[in-house]
């Protein structure tokens, strides 16, 4: 029983003006080509590479990293760890303790205690002040973790004093002064935690913002100088790629070899995140296994599908009709596409269908016209990059954005992800006749870390303009693309509701 949400009207032409109007999630039917040309175009290829993760590969994987005792020792140090937080001798103690609890990946165990702990620390900041101007280490490190939990500012009374202390480094790092009452092994982890810092900077702190290339040239002088293996390890991670923008799981693998190394290590915390570590993996091989049987897996091969023949493989020509033919839901209009789009057609619309009829089946509720509307939405943004693609053309970053947000194709994983959720109800559905901002945010997110990590590669094979790209030209920059990046990012993260609060959640 597939029924259309949109009125009957007379097909329109697809134009790049018309198709931005579902921008604005108004109704939109476009016929412009009935038939392809006889002749072949010629065809793009990106040279992708097969995936590694077939089925078999995922149901082979083993899921029994812990036994019954290993469970147990784990539950043991987990309460072990919770007594300790908190108990060290001193602030450079507590700090490095929840710092490594943090990168070792066992915090959200503790969120409540380790809050509690640095909400003290901030609210007391003036009783130790002396101390922290003479210890700039601590200083950074207090900053980084302060930011890290996303404390409000209302919890950092002091937070001027404590910018006044990374100032301090900060004339000491341009005028090349080393401070003689460090020893050099203290000298670069201030260095390297100031450049950490650095990446968790918001509005109204450009004296920090601006540090970050001196910090760099002056990690890679150091890494120069006799340090230990364990510090040259972490100066060339975090050169890499800092802290802030990585993986957190991928992160922690590398701490906990890292952190092995380190003369302050404690052994208990190690063992604990050794087996906190194993017992998350045992939980993922589970859920991977399950999910490579699920519907989502479907949306998620067609999506990679169809996304590579708009970007790559397809003619505009075919991508109009293509495009039609998904807006009007109509499988009648297979007759007209070419052998391979005929192929992509017919699975997205049985996959669709049948996850469509066992939901109202199963609960009695109709949700084919919201996967038909996300994928519809997604092929006419879809399209819309590909006319970019043709005429040449680069869009301004706002209109980028506009578009880029479907594009990034978390739309069609995310909605049938809450479609298929098991407290589904009817009430729930009619809050999906409109795309909440949290939607639209976290997809704009994703696109904009997406771009940083794609963009190279995808304009050598000629696709369309990225977002640094559409920055860079509207604003005449020709800075290099990371920096521009980090203003993208600054400024778009700065419209979300919960910045209004000087509040950052991670």
């Amino acid at each position: 029983m597939e029924t259309s949400r949109e009125p009957k009207s007379k097909p329109l032409a697809i134009t790049q003006q018309s198709l931005q109007t579902h921008l604005s999630f108004k109704p939109l039917e476009c016929l412009s080509v009935k038939r392809l040309p006889s002749s072949t175009p010629t065809r793009r290829t990106a040279n992708y590479q097969p995936s590694l993760w077939d089925d078999f590969y995922i149901q082979s994987l083993s899921n029994d990293s812990l036994d019954e005792v290993q469970v147990d020792l784990w539950e043991k140090l987990r309460e072990e760890m919770k007594q300790l937080i908190g108990k060290q001798e001193d602030m450079k103690g507590q700090l490095e303790f929840i710092d490594a609890m943090g990168q070792l990946g066992v915090l959200y165990h503790f969120q409540n205690e380790i809050k509690n702990v640095l909400g003290f620390m901030a609210s007391s900041y003036s009783s130790s002040n002396d101390k922290l101007l003479n210890n700039l280490y601590v200083s950074t490190l207090l900053f980084r973790l302060l930011r890290e939990q996303g404390l409000k500012i209302s919890h950092l009374r002091q937070s001027i004093q404590l910018m006044y202390s990374l100032g301090d480094l900060l004339q000491s790092l341009k005028s090349g002064y080393v401070s003689s009452k460090l020893n050099i092994e203290e000298d670069v982890k201030c260095i390297l935690g100031l450049y950490e810092a650095c990446f968790l900077t918001v509005g109204g702190e450009d004296e920090v913002d601006e540090a970050i290339e001196n910090l760099t040239k002056r990690l890679v002088k150091v890494r120069e100088k006799q340090l230990s293996a364990s510090l040259c390890d972490q100066i060339d991670h975090a050169l890499e790629l800092p802290l802030h923008w990585r993986m957190p799981r991928l992160h922690t693998r590398w701490f906990i070899d890292a952190y092995e190394k380190q003369d302050n290590m404690d052994p208990k915390l190690l063992q604990f995140a050794k087996l906190d570590f194993n017992l998350l993996q045992s939980i993922y091989m589970k859920e991977l296994k399950e999910l490579s049987r699920m519907n989502i897996t479907k949306f998620g091969a067609l999506l990679t599908t169809i996304d590579d023949v708009y970007d790559v493989y397809g003619s505009l020509d075919e991508l109009q009709l293509f495009t039609t033919a998904i807006i009007e839901w109509n499988i009648n209009a297979i007759h007209h596409l070419p052998n391979y789009m005929k192929i992509i057609l017919r699975a997205l619309f049985d996959t669709i269908n049948d996850v469509a009829n066992t939901v109202l089946t199963e609960k009695g509720l109709d949700i084919l016209s919201h996967l038909k509307r996300g994928w519809g939405d997604q092929c006419k943004a879809y399209l819309v990059e590909a006319m970019w693609y043709h005429s040449k053309y680069t869009p301004k970053l706002n209109e980028y954005l506009d578009n880029a947000w479907i594009t990034i194709g978390s739309l069609t994983i995310v909605t049938p992800t809450y479609l298929l959720s098991e407290d589904l109800t009817s009430t729930a559905l009619e809050e999906l006749e409109l795309y909440l901002d949290v939607l639209r945010y976290s997809c704009t997110i994703a696109r904009l870390m997406d771009d940083l990590g794609t963009s190279t590669d995808e304009l050598q094979r000629g696709d369309v303009s990225k977002s640094i790209q559409c920055y860079m030209k509207e604003k005449c920059f020709r800075s290099n693309c990371k920096k521009s990046h980090k203003i993208l990012n600054k400024r778009e993260l700065e419209r979300f509701e919960w910045q209004k609060d000087w509040e950052i959640k991670i």
